[in-house]
């Protein structure tokens, strides 16, 4: 998801809701973390009675943090504080999808659910405009957003996703105008109808060239095998596929791309796969794949550290580092369907693909999980969810910022997993690229 821009959308109908917030204590218990010392503040959000996990964050150029979520059981969008105070907090009726900065400055965050598509938010928490895609022709679920211009007269953006349409879902592009009040205005949808029962979940944009290119996560589920497909396409800024990625030669199967970010020379990804291990089941490891801008394959990686289920769900980059969050889990109780793990935040060489280290947070009597992660200088912005300081109680909603400066001083890897640096297919180009663009 792309986090680079000025204010903020959500969609849904809100509700305002009341939230509690409490600083971190001494655990009651052993103490599994590592890197510890390299976390500068941390705070646990939400009531004790409730359930409370926040899924995205974004920080715009004064510092103010925005999030997305889920809390005291309901589905929101927020600004929070270090301290964990919500200044402000509006509930929606479904989960938010995806949050980016608006492109103008009367804007705060821009959000993507499912009723409506897009909202756009002041700093402040008013609800300037919201827009909805779903017309007689199908329903439209807009799962991301990317800026791609600022003007003097306003910005424009892109919003991806997918459309049911006599029962079959595509994926879609939709091309938006933004005034400078934070009013939203659609120019150009493409629907991709070659690409049957798919639909695209991330989007990075690619400003720095003569023409925008658009890095996308396009997901498949097969029902064959029951499992979700991931590639990643590069468009160009007429809507037309340049290039193509199955994710081949990657340790595993099923491999699932969950966030895509853009970096020097191109692009990376970030998200698990899944390894069937003899009679045990099957297990997700960690993966990571860098591209360059024609392609071709720079590095991939996988990592199993908990030699059960492992995952990353979130990526960003600053300067020549990646930065990666996600979840570890230690073990599942045969008891129960629960899963006990930790949450991790990785810092990966962007030129090599080398692990360059890892905080560790949680203990194995607990679950813990790093959902998304932001940066600036040499801080991390993290957010997830935590049951590590309340023992048997509900999910807590977790904030805390890392130390980048010394990576060195982070956890290396217990169990890496190596992989050919090389990518044995190359870029694919697909054949079929029917894309239906209307208005």
């Amino acid at each position: 998801m792309t986090k680079s821009l000025a204010t903020v959308f959500l969609a849904g109908l809100w509700l305002v809701l009341q939230s509690c917030s409490e600083r971190s204590v001494d655990p009651p218990h052993e103490d599994r973390r590592s890197g510890r010392d390299r976390i500068l503040v941390e705070t646990i959000i939400g009531n004790a009675d409730d359930y409370t996990s926040i899924h995205n964050i974004a920080r715009n150029g004064s510092g103010a943090l925005f999030f997305t979520g889920q809390v005291n059981n309901e589905w929101c969008v927020g600004r929070l504080r270090p301290d964990g105070e919500l200044p402000w907090i509006i509930g929606v009726p479904s989960k938010p999808k995806d949050m980016i900065l608006s492109p103008v400055q009367a804007g705060g965050i821009i959000v993507s659910a499912l009723e409506p598509d897009l909202s756009v938010f002041s700093p402040d928490g008013n609800i300037l405009h919201k827009l909805d895609f779903d017309d007689s022709s199908g329903k439209v679920c807009v799962y991301a957003a990317a800026a791609t211009s600022v003007t003097g007269q306003g910005a424009t953006f892109v919003a991806v996703g997918g459309k049911r349409v006599s029962g079959a879902r595509y994926p879609i592009l939709i091309s938006i105008d933004m005034s400078l009040d934070g009013t939203l205005t659609v120019s150009e949808d493409t629907i991709f109808s070659g690409l049957h029962d798919t639909y695209f979940a991330e989007i990075a944009i690619d400003t720095t060239g003569e023409s925008a290119v658009y890095y996308i996560i396009h997901n498949r589920f097969s029902v064959s095998d029951d499992f979700l497909h991931s590639s990643v396409l590069a468009l160009s800024d007429a809507h037309e596929i340049l290039w193509q990625d199955h994710l081949t030669g990657i340790k595993g199967i099923s491999p699932r791309a969950r966030d895509i970010t853009l970096i020097d020379g191109g692009v990376a990804i970030a998200g698990s796969s899944r390894l069937i291990k003899n009679n045990e089941g099957e297990w997700d490891i960690f993966l990571v794949r860098a591209f360059e801008s024609d392609g071709n394959v720079r590095w991939t990686r996988s990592l199993a550290m908990t030699d059960h289920s492992d995952r990353y769900y979130a990526c960003s980059a600053t300067g020549d580092v990646l930065l990666a969050a996600g979840y570890l889990s230690y073990f599942r109780r045969i008891s129960t369907t629960r899963m006990y793990g930790f949450g991790i935040l990785s810092q990966i060489d962007i030129s090599t693909g080398e692990f360059l280290g890892h905080i560790i947070s949680g203990n194995p009597d607990c679950s813990t999980s790093t959902n998304d992660v932001v940066s600036s200088g040499n801080t991390a912005y993290c957010v997830g969810w935590t049951e590590y300081f309340i023992q048997n109680g509900n999910y807590r909603g977790w904030y805390y910022e890392a130390d980048l400066s010394d990576p060195a001083a982070w956890q290396k890897d217990l169990i890496d997993l190596p992989l050919p640096q090389s990518n044995d297919t190359g870029p694919v180009s697909p054949a079929i690229n029917n894309a239906d663009k209307s208005r």
